[in-house]
């Protein structure tokens, strides 16, 4: 295993009491062909899940998936979209116009498009502007046909590669990490990619914006507010927002029987996005709220509590650090007061998933990382003291992608990561769930590979793991071995051998983002869906035996979208859900948590 020294820099943090600027929130324009494809929504989740604002347009109201995507096993639904392209005006109100992918094999793919008299201009009129253009798989046609793509490199779906060249861009293939040349973004292979590509696209708009945005810096005071929801199922749900949008992508036990979450804000703080920490009693009360970042980009992507009773909060920012985006790890006290900040990382992008306390009072802070490694992305490991100090850091891949999700300590002191590989050494052509086992210091002893033989190509993204108390480990996520996305869900023992490996349909295009064990010995799993009659996402909870036997299932039904970003214990047999939701009544996104009882959960 290779060794990097990896920089490392004492962040200046801010802790704001929070005021209220003129949210700066990002505006995407997605532009959606006739056949559409089912990572469309992939790709619409990625983006909103940062608090952006997508609207989506096409040549008409209603588009019809492609076929493959369309039929009664898959139940791609036809879509309604927000405007038609024939009615924008003006292009200068967005950030980013993306051309979503069709079927290829259609007859004439992105013939709508193609046909439509005003779509060309108004790219062309984006990239004037300077605006980011991103093109997905043969929808770089529409963009060659536009003429944005002259001197650039490219990738995309093979069939139209001399309407690329013809249009003057070099065509550097289909089996390739995206691209980004300038303001345009091009990127293939939507569900092998998906992470990729939205993390392209996110990446090219934070560079047009590195350091904040003058117009946001108002000093207006203000204060969060805070909505009680009824939401069916749920013993009490509250959401917390402002004029932008707010989300959480972690929640763990606290003091008292009450939470903490970390997510991010646009409303408040220093930058475009801040780290945005929230104390909670039991029943989901605040008891205070804190903000940390700089100009740029700050997001928390985990939180657990501390055994000096503070709390220990992961995630990525871009005001700070070496690269576009650094993992960032802070720790602060008890009444949320910041006791030290860092950044880890290189030039490229890094970014931590999961963080941890170990045993000894250490911290295990895993994610993935472009700076280092052998491949596109590698699994990052860092090892840090209490206080803060990097004791050491590793990275774990391949030829292609490996990222880790999750990280946990063994009762022997070794340690545990979770994730996915993409890489053929491990995955064959797709991607498998990962797991990695190293000693205390992230030495390696084994790592293997997980996933389904029933797709022809199968595609398995393990979101998220825990140490199960018979000492083995659970990954959750998701798997198109029911096109095109099902829970899937991982059991092995202590020494990573498979136990079970499952999927659960029931719903069309589910995916999970975290788990527990209960004191039943029960797994609870909770994620986002889609919800088959209005479209628009949900979360749910699902609860499955130790043999993987289904349990139960638990949809929440709120209206607009509302995306789960994590869950934990209650204390009392019930469980707590953090996420986003567009039923709050402060901005775009609110901040959500809400308590399921025990007997519900049943």
């Amino acid at each position: 295993m290779r060794k990097f020294s990896i920089l490392v820099a004492l962040a200046t943090f801010f802790v704001a009491v929070p005021r209220l600027p003129d949210a700066r929130t990002i505006d995407v324009l997605m532009i959606v062909p006739q056949d559409y494809g089912a990572n469309f929504h992939l790709y619409l989740d990625d983006l909103s899940a940062r608090g952006w604002n997508v609207t989506t347009a096409g040549t008409s109201r209603s588009l019809r998936p492609c076929p493959t995507f369309g039929d009664p096993v898959a139940g791609c639904r036809e879509m309604e979209v927000d405007l038609l392209i024939d009615e924008i005006t003006d292009i200068s109100g967005y950030d980013c116009v993306a051309v979503m992918s069709s079927s290829a094999w259609v007859d004439n793919p992105y013939g709508d498009l193609l046909a439509s008299g005003k779509l060309p201009a108004l790219l062309k009129e984006a990239d004037r502007r300077g605006k980011i253009i991103w093109g997905q798989c043969g929808a770089v046609r529409v963009l060659a046909a536009a003429g944005v793509i002259k001197g650039r490199r490219v990738v995309g779906h093979p069939k139209f590669k001399d309407e690329y060249t013809a249009a003057g861009a070099e065509f550097l293939g289909n089996n390739h990490p995206p691209v980004i040349d300038g303001n345009i973004v091009t990127g293939v292979r939507g569900q092998y990619y998906h992470f990729q590509n939205s993390n392209a696209v996110i990446t090219a708009v934070e560079r047009m914006f590195p350091k904040g945005d003058p117009e946001s810096a108002d000093n207006n005071s203000g204060r969060i507010d805070e909505s009680v929801l009824n939401i069916s199922g749920a013993v009490w749900a509250r959401a917390f927002g402002g004029r932008g949008s707010e989300g959480a992508g972690a929640v763990a036990p606290a003091g008292d029987g009450g939470f903490i979450i970390a997510g991010y804000t646009d409303s408040w703080g220093n930058g475009f996005s801040d780290l945005l920490l929230i104390r909670t009693g039991p029943d989901g009360k605040r008891k205070w709220a804190k903000t940390f970042g700089g100009a740029g980009w700050e997001y928390g992507n985990a939180v657990c509590a501390a055994s000096d009773g503070g709390y220990i909060v992961a995630g990525s920012s871009s005001s700070w650090g070496k690269g576009s985006r650094d993992v960032f790890v802070l720790r602060t006290d008890s009444d949320g007061k910041a006791l030290w900040s860092r950044t880890l990382g290189g030039p490229g992008a890094d970014v931590a998933a999961a963080v941890c306390e170990t045993g000894n009072g250490g911290i295990l802070v895993c994610g993935y990382t472009d700076s280092y490694g052998r491949g596109e992305e590698d699994v990052y490991l860092a090892g840090m003291d209490g206080g803060g100090k990097v004791l050491w850091t590793r990275t774990f891949g391949y030829e292609r992608y490996e990222m880790g999700s999750s990280v946990f300590e063994t009762d022997g002191g070794d340690i545990v990561v979770t994730g996915s590989s993409g890489s053929p050494e491990l995955s064959g052509d797709n991607a498998d769930f990962y797991l990695v086992r190293t000693d205390a210091l992230g030495n390696p002893k084994w790592e293997r590979a997980y996933g389904n033989s029933v797709s022809k190509h199968p595609f398995d993204f393990g979101r998220h793991g825990i140490r199960t108390r018979d000492g083995g480990c659970l990954v959750v996520g998701d798997s198109d071995v029911n096109a095109p996305l099902d829970l899937y869900v991982l059991k092995t023992d202590s020494a990573g051998e498979k136990e079970w490996l499952k999927n659960y349909g029931g719903r069309f295009y589910e995916y999970a983002c975290a788990a527990y064990e209960s004191g039943d010995n029960e797994f609870l799993v909770c994620g986002t869906k889609i919800n088959s009659d209005s479209g628009d996402r949900d979360i749910y909870m699902d609860i499955i035996a130790p043999d993987g036997s289904g349990l139960s299932m638990m949809d929440f039904r709120m209206d607009g979208g509302d995306r789960a970003g994590g869950i934990c214990p209650s204390g009392d047999g019930g469980c707590v859900i953090v996420g986003q939701t567009e039923s709050g009544r402060a901005g775009g996104y609110d901040l959500l948590i809400m308590k399921v009882a025990g007997r519900m959960a049943r």
